[in-house]
């Protein structure tokens, strides 16, 4: 005797185009970071330790640093268009406490991306662009090497992310777009 078929449960079976309003209606629980690029979703895994302790010690010297008219939220979806939604490690919102699953674009002082190995070129280089496009005026793009880590700052600047601070030693004063002491090691 055959026992009847499960109903699937691949949460990831659609027909057609993604768009971010499908993206969004996703359970929270899944394990991964799911990211929207023109109709295709961009799966990742979750990141391991390194990165999370980077993000763990930029998350606080955010909270300490942030004016209050803003706000710091950790892996929040945030929409650039119907079609895009992608996840930066840390987003610096000028509209506070607000509810809600995405944070707009539009709404974004800064962005923080953590880069690992499975997210390097994603980061760098796409990510970087439709930040851009979505007019984000800050991006800070963190890169853990072997002994070290580098930040960067890029800023808005005629449409386009030029950067204006690197650090190569795990230590980084920003002035815009608010006062912050960065140190990673």
């Amino acid at each position: 005797m055959v026992a009847p078929a499960e109903p699937s449960t691949n949460i990831f079976a659609h027909a057609g185009p993604w768009t971010a309003a499908a993206v969004l209606q996703l359970p929270e629980d899944h394990g991964q970071r799911i990211e929207l690029v023109d109709g295709a979703l961009v799966v990742s895994p979750v990141a391991g330790r390194t990165h999370q302790r980077i993000l763990q010690r930029l998350q606080m010297s955010f909270l300490a640093a942030v004016p209050p008219e803003y706000e710091s939220l950790p892996r929040i979806s945030v929409l650039l268009d119907s079609g895009r939604l992608l996840i930066p490690d840390l987003a610096i919102t000028s509209v506070p406490d607000r509810d809600g699953l995405y944070l707009d674009a539009a709404d974004l002082v800064l962005v923080v991306e953590v880069s690992s190995p499975a997210s390097k070129m994603f980061d760098r280089a796409l990510k970087k662009q439709l930040y851009a496009h979505a007019g984000i005026p800050f991006l800070l793009l963190v890169t853990p090497m072997a002994q070290s880590v580098t930040m960067t700052v890029f800023e808005l600047i005629g449409g386009e992310f030029q950067e204006t601070a690197r650090s190569r030693d795990g230590h980084l004063d920003l002035e815009r777009p608010f006062p912050v002491r960065l140190d990673l090691n």
